[in-house]
C-alpha cells in the first residue's frame, strides 16, 4: 500500500501501449495524478485491467482510441474508472451473456477473460458494468472502494 492509484493506471497504460500501437489504436490518459490509494492485490487488479483494455483494443478492428478515464466519485469514497473504445460495440445476443464462463466471441478466445476479470473485480468490493456508448464503441466501467473508506 501507501501508492496512489494513478501510479498503477500509469503501469497499465504502459503495458497496453504496445497492444494498441498493434491495433492502430491511440491511446488516451485521462485521470488526475492523485488519485487516492486502493487496498489491492496488484496483479489481480492488473490482469482484470490489462484484459478490459486488450479486449478494448481488439474490439478496434479499423483502429481507433482507447481512452482510460479515471475520477474520484463525490463523496471521495470510490473510484471510478472507464475503459472507452471506438470499436464495433457489443451486439445484444451477445450482451446478456459476456460475463458467463467459456463464453467468447473470439476465434482464439476460451472465454474466461471478463469472467476472471469480474471476480478479480468482485473479490476487491468494486463493481463492473458494460455498456455501448450512443455513437459508437464500448465503456467499460470499473467502481473500486477507496482504502480506508466505506462504500456507501
Amino acid at each position: 500500500a501507501g501508492r496512489p492509484f494513478s501510479g498503477f493506471l500509469d503501469e497499465i497504460t504502459e503495458f497496453v501501449k504496445i497492444k494498441c500501437r498493434e491495433n492502430s489504436v491511440n491511446l488516451e490518459k485521462k485521470y488526475a495524478q492523485n488519485l487516492p490509494e486502493v487496498n489491492m492485490d496488484k496483479y489481480l487488479l492488473e490482469q482484470a485491467f490489462v484484459n478490459f483494455a486488450f479486449n478494448a483494443a481488439e474490439a478496434m478492428t479499423e483502429g481507433g482510441t482507447l481512452t482510460l478515464q479515471a475520477e474520484v466519485d463525490r463523496n471521495g469514497k470510490a473510484i471510478t474508472v472507464k475503459f472507452i473504445d471506438t470499436g464495433t460495440g457489443i451486439s445484444d445476443k451477445d450482451k446478456d451473456k459476456l460475463f458467463n464462463p467459456f463464453y467468447t466471441t473470439k476465434e482464439a478466445g476460451i472465454g474466461l477473460g471478463l469472467f476472471t476479470s469480474l471476480q478479480i473485480i468482485n473479490a476487491h468490493r468494486g463493481r463492473v458494468g458494460i455498456k455501448n456508448n450512443p455513437d459508437k464503441g464500448v465503456t467499460v466501467t470499473v467502481n473500486l472502494p477507496v482504502a480506508g473508506k466505506k462504500a456507501g
